[in-house]
């Protein structure tokens, strides 16, 4: 049966077609505007991640088909003005013609956006990770790939760009060390003309490692943190001076120390490949302080329960300085999936906890440290989800008066977002879009505008990628 599908380039506002419902606390918001884009009908669009520029214009980078005849992911990047109005829109297709997969997005001061994610390419890898930098007026500048020795699929974990516009990405490469050490770290860094500067692979036990973020910080030095097979995996963090190894830590969870725990539960595979699950302790994300103090955050499983929220400070010599667990009532899934420090150097984290509830849902759960590992504040929403696999991945950004916004889907499928102030004081809060999509991305402008991105889907125009802007009072 031939499908009959005129290609549209829909680039529509769904003010009309929205289900807006604001739920306000102590604040007020409203939508400035709202935009959808589809590039035909039945198109796959799923958003991985959204900057806002000095200026206030919007960039959303997804993954989406290109034609309904490959049913291939490519790279796509839209510009929005800080009015809502589309000013480009970019797609990259790698030279295999088949998947192409973009996973981060970042922005410089000059307003260049950078793109990397994986993308099959005609070495020896069967994806390679693939960079691509772009002008404000959305002219690609250069394209970056690194094709490890081997195969197996190498995929990127994490980006940063500093001041200086040079380029750090590390992911998972194979046999990057050894021809038998399966999946490595690997982390390159590129100059502002997207030239290799170096690479530099990191394997611990010749098994795989898998990495899960990068940071630089304000001397130049690239900390990196991740998953070590050890040989359950261990929350691994690593500092380089260039290419230059400084130190590596590791850290074991308190089921180690209990192998009949470890050996009596059942693990479950992650969207990673990673398993959740007894012995696993996993690093989600790394950010660094202004002394040079290094806090990682993720999931570990626990003594007594099925995986925790983990947080770890180290200080710049590598010296663990606490280590702080949370379990949520229901005692299972607990994992974190962002982490940011405010003005005062208190950490934030964000993540989905398990309530004890006959639904068996699961919760958006911040919780605020202060920079000697004590707990200020927990807040769990009101949005619940059953499905912790996939769609609870929240996204969360701190303001400069330290407010902090966390979106993600709500139990329907929709955009869900609040906002709390430092005490963790919820704000408010704000639904749209129709069921069955959610919320994957967002960010705060210079005048504390808020915009979000994700999926909706409708019968009238399929899966649409969704972004909108809130104002508050």
């Amino acid at each position: 049966m031939k499908y009959a599908l005129k290609l549209l380039n829909i680039k529509i506002s769904l003010v009309v077609l929205l289900l807006i419902a604001i739920a306000p606390a102590h604040g007020q918001v409203q939508e400035l505007w709202s935009k959808g884009y589809s590039k035909f009908m039945g198109n796959v669009i799923e958003p991985v991640d959204l900057k806002i520029d000095h200026l206030g214009n919007v960039y959303v980078a997804f993954k989406s088909f290109t034609s309904m005849t490959t049913f291939y992911d490519d790279y796509h990047l839209i510009k929005y003005s800080p009015q809502g109005d589309q000013l480009w829109v970019k797609s990259y297709n790698g030279p295999k013609n088949t998947n192409d997969v973009p996973s981060h997005l970042a922005l410089d001061a000059e307003g260049n956006a950078y793109i990397t994610g994986y993308s099959n390419g005609l070495g020896q890898a069967a994806t390679d990770f693939c960079t691509i930098k772009y002008s404000p007026d959305g002219q690609q500048l250069w394209v970056a790939r690194h094709d490890s020795p081997q195969g197996n699929d190498n995929k990127v974990a994490g980006l940063f760009v500093d001041e200086a516009g040079n380029v750090f990405i590390t992911g998972n490469a194979a046999h990057e060390s050894t021809a038998n050490s399966g999946m490595d770290f690997y982390t390159v860094k590129y100059n502002t003309q997207g030239q290799k500067e170096w690479g530099i692979s990191y394997d611990r036990n010749i098994t795989s490692d898998y990495p899960g973020d990068i940071v630089v910080d304000g001397k130049g030095n690239v900390m990196v943190a991740g998953n070590t097979n050890g040989p359950a995996y261990d929350i691994t963090v690593l500092k380089y001076a260039g290419k230059k190894l400084l130190w590596s830590q590791h850290y074991a969870g308190p089921s180690k120390s209990n192998p009949s725990n470890v050996s009596g539960n059942t693990a479950v595979a992650s969207a990673e490949g990673i398993a959740r699950g007894p012995g696993q302790d996993i690093a989600n994300k790394i950010v660094t302080d202004e002394q040079g103090n290094i806090y990682v955050a993720g999931y570990s499983h626990g003594s007594n329960s099925a995986q925790d929220y983990v947080l770890l400070k180290y200080d710049a010599q590598g010296q663990r300085q606490w280590v702080q667990r949370y379990s949520g009532p229901a005692r299972v899934w607990d994992e974190i999936e962002q982490l940011a420090l405010d003005s005062q150097g208190n950490i934030i984290v964000s993540g989905f906890s398990g309530l004890n509830d006959r639904r068996k849902t699961y919760a958006y759960c911040t919780i605020k440290f202060n920079p000697d590992g004590e707990q200020l504040w927990v807040r769990k929403t009101d949005s619940k989800r059953t499905d912790a696999a996939h769609y609870l991945m929240p996204d969360m950004v701190i303001d400069h008066q330290d407010n902090i916004y966390v979106t993600g889907g709500d139990l329907h499928g929709k955009f869900y977002t609040v906002k709390y102030d430092s005490q963790g004081n919820k704000q408010w809060e704000v639904t749209s879009g129709f069921l069955g999509g959610g919320s994957f991305a967002l960010d705060v402008d210079d005048e504390n505008n808020v915009v979000v991105t994700g999926f909706t889907v409708s019968q009238q125009l399929g899966i649409q990628l969704l972004t909108v802007k809130y104002a508050q009072d």
